[in-house]
């Protein structure tokens, strides 16, 4: 079983008096959730993915009962969390889920982590692969390290095997339907159709990508 944990969102604040918690999912959905209890990671610190056996001083496994949007986000119940005061403490966390439950049975409505490592083209242009993702308060981010070069390697049976991008730069490309040309996820491509100078733009800087 793959024991990756993917973060999925963050506590806002408590809500009520009786230990629910007003929290941001960044997929703006909730479907990895089928109505029985789960469970969930909360951590201090921000990481793109979390070994299940981090050595994070305040990491916390607990039990997810319930939950359901609630104005522009969702409501949370954990299992043991019964009062304002215990929330009060998660503030601020970030929550995680295990990889294995993000696997969508509608291969065109894929959950956000599916594109991790993907392929993604600009119509026929290759562009680069999908490292990780951001969200700029309206929309899903794919943050995608630009290829420079490709190679043929006669260790992969002549297979292309891209490398060669710099590790500090990488672009900020939107996820939205209005873009989304194909995705296949057996081949992990997605192929994009993107407006003239968007990645000229949205080309950035950053050795910690």
């Amino acid at each position: 079983m793959n024991k990756r944990w993917i973060c999925i969102g963050s506590v806002l604040r408590p809500h009520g008096l009786r230990g629910d918690l007003y929290v941001r999912l960044y997929a703006q959905r909730a479907d990895w959730y089928q109505g029985t209890p789960i469970t969930l990671i909360f951590n201090e610190d921000y990481s793109d993915f979390l070994d299940a056996r981090s050595s994070s001083p305040v990491l916390l496994r607990l039990v997810c009962q319930q939950i359901k949007p609630h104005k522009k986000n969702f409501l949370m119940r954990l299992e043991g969390i019964t009062h304002r005061q215990e929330a009060e403490r998660l503030k601020n966390f970030f929550i995680f889920l295990e990889t294995h439950h993000l696997q969508s049975s509608d291969p065109q409505q894929p959950f956000l982590y599916e594109f991790l490592e993907a392929t993604v083209y600009d119509k026929e242009k290759l562009v680069g692969v999908v490292a990780s993702f951001d969200f700029n308060g309206t929309q899903d981010l794919l943050v995608v390290k630009p290829i420079e070069t490709e190679k043929k390697d006669t260790n992969t049976q002549g297979r292309i095997r891209l490398m060669g991008y710099p590790v500090n730069e990488y672009y900020l490309i939107p996820l939205i339907k209005a873009f989304l040309r194909s995705w296949d996820p057996q081949k992990k491509q997605l192929i994009l159709d993107l407006p003239q100078g968007l990645l000229d733009i949205n080309r950035k800087k950053n050795e910690k990508i």
